[in-house]
This record gives C-alpha cells, sequence and structure tokens, in this order.
C-alpha cells in the first residue's frame, strides 16, 4: 500500500476508535433517560460536556500536536479517552459520569488537528476528498458505537455499554498507530512556543478563519443535536423500540460516512478546490431534514428514515470541508494550531446545541425544536458565502497563507 493511503487508512482507524465514545454515546440515550430518570435538558447536559471539555483545550491540543507530531498524540488520546471513560462508567451516579464526560472530551480534543496534520502533510492532490475519508472514521465509530453500544446495554446494562467502548477506544488506537509512518515532509517543526503562538494569531487574524468556522459552528449544533436525540425521537415521537432506535442512529451515521467523502469530491472536483460553497449547499439539506425529523409520527417511520439519513448526510458530512480548510490556511507548519483554533469554536457550538435544543423539547415539544433547528441551520448559508468571498480575494492577493507571511 502506497505511504499516503496507508497513513490515512490508519489515522481513519485511529478516529474510529475514539468516536466509538465520543459520537456513539447518543445510542445509549434512552438507556441513560430511563436509568437516571433524567428529563431532556438534563440529557443535553451529558452531551454538553463532551463538547465542552474539547472545547476547553482543543486549541492547545492543537499547539502540542505541531509540537511533538501526530503519532505520539495520537496515541496518548486515545489511550486517555478510554481511560476516563471506564472509570465514568465505576459509579452509577449521573453527576461523576458527567464530570468524567468532561474529562473524555479533554482527551479526545487532539484527535482532529493531529488527523489534519497527517493528511495535509502527506496529500497535496484530493486534499479535500482525503480529508473527508478520514472523518468518516467518526461515523464509522458512531455506528460500531451504536451498535455495540446498545447491545451490551440491552443485555447486561449502560455500565457494561460504556467500559465496552473504552476498551475498544484503547486497543484500536494504539493498534493502528503501530502502523503509522511518518511524513516524507522535510520542512522543520516548530520548535519555540513563541513561533507557534505567533502563528495562530496570525491564523485568528485571518478573515477567512471566522467566516468558515462561524458556519460550520451552526453545524456541528446540528450534528451534535442528531447524535443526541435522534435515537429518543424515534422512541418518543416515532414510537419507535430500542432497537428501532439504535438502527435509525446507525443509518444516520452510515449516511454521514457517504456524505463526508461525497462532499470532500464535490469540493475537490465540482466546486474546484473551494471549501465554502459544499457548506452552503449543506445548510440548506439540514434544513430539509430537520423538517421532516419535526413531522415523524408512529405512522410514518419511512419519514423518520429518510429524515435521520439526510441529516447524517448533510449536518453531519462538513467535518473533511472544515479540517481541509483549517489546514490550508495554516499550511504545513501551522496545520493542528490552524484547526485546534477552529475546533475551539466549534466545539464551544457543540457543547451549547444539546443542551439548548434539550430545553426547547422540554418546553415546546421535540418537533418544534426541530424547526427551530431546521431555521438556524439556514442561517450558515451567510457566513459560508461571506467565507466564499474572502478566499477568492485572499487567491487574488497572492494567496500568501497568513502564518508564513
Amino acid at each position: 500500500m502506497p505511504g499516503r493511503y496507508r497513513v490515512l487508512a490508519v489515522m481513519t482507524a485511529a478516529q474510529i476508535g475514539t468516536t466509538v465514545v465520543q459520537q456513539g454515546f447518543g445510542s445509549l440515550a434512552p438507556a441513560i433517560v430511563a436509568f437516571y430518570h433524567v428529563n431532556k435538558a438534563q440529557l443535553g447536559v451529558a452531551f454538553t460536556a463532551l463538547n465542552l471539555g474539547a472545547a476547553l483545550t482543543v486549541a492547545v491540543a492543537g499547539l502540542v500536536v505541531d509540537r511533538l507530531g501526530e503519532r505520539a498524540v495520537t496515541m496518548f488520546s486515545g489511550i486517555a479517552v478510554g481511560a476516563t471513560l471506564i472509570v465514568g462508567a465505576l459509579v452509577p451516579s449521573y453527576a461523576w459520569l458527567v464530570a468524567w464526560l468532561l474529562l473524555v472530551g479533554v482527551a479526545y480534543s487532539a484527535m482532529t488537528p493531529a488527523g489534519g496534520r497527517a493528511i495535509l502533510a502527506w496529500f497535496d492532490k484530493d486534499r479535500g476528498f482525503a480529508m473527508s475519508v478520514r472523518q468518516t472514521g467518526v461515523s464509522l465509530g458512531a455506528v460500531l458505537g451504536g451498535i455495540v453500544r446498545p447491545a451490551l446495554a440491552l443485555r447486561w446494562d449502560y455500565q457494561a455499554a460504556l467500559i465496552g467502548g473504552g476498551l475498544i477506544a484503547i486497543v484500536v488506537t494504539c493498534g493502528a498507530m503501530l502502523f503509522y509512518i511518518e511524513s516524507p515532509v522535510k520542512e522543520r517543526k516548530p520548535t519555540r512556543t513563541r513561533t507557534l503562538l505567533l502563528g495562530m494569531r496570525a491564523i485568528a487574524a485571518d478573515p477567512r478563519t471566522g467566516l468558515y468556522t462561524a458556519a460550520c459552528m451552526i453545524l456541528c449544533g446540528a450534528q451534535q443535536i442528531m447524535n443526541s436525540f435522534v435515537s429518543l425521537t424515534a422512541v418518543n415521537h416515532a414510537g419507535a423500540t430500542l432497537a428501532q432506535a439504535a438502527v435509525v442512529f446507525c443509518c444516520a451515521q452510515v449516511a454521514a460516512v457517504v456524505g463526508r467523502p461525497a462532499w470532500g469530491w464535490v469540493s475537490d472536483s465540482l466546486f474546484r478546490g473551494d471549501r465554502s460553497l459544499p457548506i452552503a449547499v449543506i445548510s440548506v439539506l439540514a434544513l430539509i431534514a430537520s423538517f421532516g425529523l419535526a413531522a415523524t409520527s408512529p405512522a410514518n417511520l419511512p419519514l423518520l428514515f429518510g429524515s435521520a439519513i439526510l441529516m447524517g448526510f448533510s449536518a453531519a458530512g462538513w467535518n473533511g470541508l472544515f479540517a481541509a480548510a483549517m489546514a490550508e490556511i495554516g499550511g504545513i507548519r501551522f496545520a493542528g494550531s490552524a484547526i485546534g483554533l477552529g475546533l475551539t469554536a466549534i466545539f464551544v457550538s457543540g457543547a451549547v446545541g444539546p443542551f439548548v435544543f434539550g430545553a426547547l423539547a422540554d418546553a415546546r415539544g421535540l418537533s418544534s425544536a426541530w424547526i427551530i433547528l431546521g431555521v438556524v441551520a439556514l442561517l450558515a448559508t451567510i457566513p459560508a458565502l461571506l467565507s466564499h468571498r474572502a478566499f477568492v480575494a485572499h487567491a487574488l492577493a497572492g494567496g500568501t497563507d497568513p502564518a508564513h507571511g
């Protein structure tokens, strides 16, 4: 296997291992609600903790990736994700679980900067497609978690499901890193923290960074809400069984597996490397999917499945485009820092989204909450189109990356 495709396979496998925990947690939502007797807003707090932990540390994680390299950081992240989740499962207390989910988020935060830096180093052409293929690991991990963890919960209990997810994260991530090979790119890694901080400051000041990140923040909120509440919507709103709800969750994640490389190909080929216009299209599709989920009922299960699939394809399909755009803004020396900086804001959105959605669902009902989400998703077209203008202006001005200027 050529080196770059080997690295792509290895980093995708590592992503799968950790997202069994981070993304697959949503498949346990009905079991968590039943065991702890929490309402939807309280359930949202668990998902908020996962994303808040990542938001607080992902910028630092990006700096660490640029300083130490992606292999060491990825292996540490996988071990830490698994270990913290296992500890969180040991005590049957919801507050204890939420506290440890915060630390799971901290441990997970380095995965995307590390993977993005590896792909940037190995792929000159088809970078958007490669980034998106690696990001399918997020959805594949969610699918694996959506199959294995509810099965463990049904056979034993939610604690067994959490421990099983933690063990998968450790074994898969460490196993994948045994096959990683270093990039042939000879550009020296920054060795001084001051150099890294100056690069990050330049990236933060770039208008492309703020506009593109703003659009993806909205889509991240929609993605995390889908992960958190699509199973609960299936059970409470469409009358599905726990097993059927797990299938709905997995269908949405499989759609994301298809969508991420598809959007990467669309970006590279149809839009000739433009990362912004596909985001605008994704936002419109997320609106349609949200309205479909709002209209689900026990008499219309096909609408539930179709809407969940469209939501997965759209609202969970943007990630590879974001990683490619941020890595291209930062360049090889600052790719991890650029991705980490953007992800700080994105993880905040992912942290807030499930809690706000849960509160809306408690106050107004699930249908109203999904409709509001659809309208908000459509608003992402505004910063997406403005970022397109900023990328074009940057290219016309000479295309010098701010971190290198």
